[in-house]
């Protein structure tokens, strides 16, 4: 880990899953995206990105998955609780974390980027 890296943890609400991600720098530095495509309205989901070998998952076993549309994105969820904690590519290469679900982020200091996901 650089100096400037930091390590965030989180989990679902029941907290049976749980994560860690490590950015390049702080959560409040990075692009967060806000889609209104009809599953981050309905989980009010903000999304920021994670190189897959930075993403650490502990109870995979609670988790399942969803995908939509052109299923591009494969979700994951919670078997007890349902939230959704994050969605990556087929390969895992890249994964999209909620933000909601990360300890301790202001979200009032997010960089929030607005993204046309219904019109996709």
């Amino acid at each position: 880990m650089t100096s400037t890296e930091k390590t965030y943890e989180g989990s679902c609400h029941c907290k049976s899953v749980k994560l860690s991600v490590t950015l390049p720098a702080p959560i409040e530095e990075q692009k967060v995206i806000n889609c209104n495509c009809s599953l981050c309205v309905d989980r009010a989901l903000l999304i920021f990105f994670a190189a897959g070998d930075k993403v650490t998952i502990e109870g995979e076993e609670h988790l399942n998955p969803y995908s939509f549309n052109k299923k591009v994105i494969h979700y994951h969820f919670c078997k007890n609780c349902g939230s959704i904690l994050f969605g990556h590519d087929k390969d895992k290469t890249q994964y999209g974390i909620n933000a909601r679900c990360i300890s301790g982020v202001d979200l009032d200091k997010l960089q929030l980027v607005k993204h046309d996901g219904a019109s996709s």
